[in-house]
């Protein structure tokens, strides 16, 4: 993401007071090597920034509000931990039917549809 992207973004996460400025600076680092198109997982915002999963979605969303990220669903097994390499806008989107290309598992659109987060401004 680019410097200025990264500087509102940045002013945004300070005024939410979720993290302190240590792991804001974890989060610009984390942020810096984003492009467009990229995905960004919610696993990675929770280790680097050692903060639970509840507080790496709100600064996910945050910066959703601002329009940098775009929530998508990217479909795993839990059976064998593996995705189906499908990423989808929406659950709308999503198959009724849909199996696991490892082990061949059926899989719930609704059980395992994981959120993430999309790039999709680098103003």
């Amino acid at each position: 993401m680019l410097p200025n992207t990264l500087l509102n973004i940045e002013q945004v996460i300070q005024r939410l007071n979720l993290i302190n400025e240590q792991q804001l600076h974890e989060l610009r680092n984390i942020l810096s090597r984003l492009r467009l198109n990229d995905y960004l997982y919610p696993g990675v915002i929770k280790r680097q920034l050692h903060v639970s999963s509840a507080i790496a979605y709100k600064i996910l969303s945050a910066i959703e509000k601002q329009g940098y990220l775009k929530a998508c669903f990217e479909i795993v097994c839990f059976t064998c931990n593996r995705t189906t390499g499908e990423i989808y806008d929406s659950i709308a989107e999503i198959p009724s039917e849909i199996y696991c290309p490892c082990c061949e598992e059926e899989l719930n659109a609704m059980e395992n549809a994981v959120l993430i987060f999309r790039v999709v401004a680098d103003a």
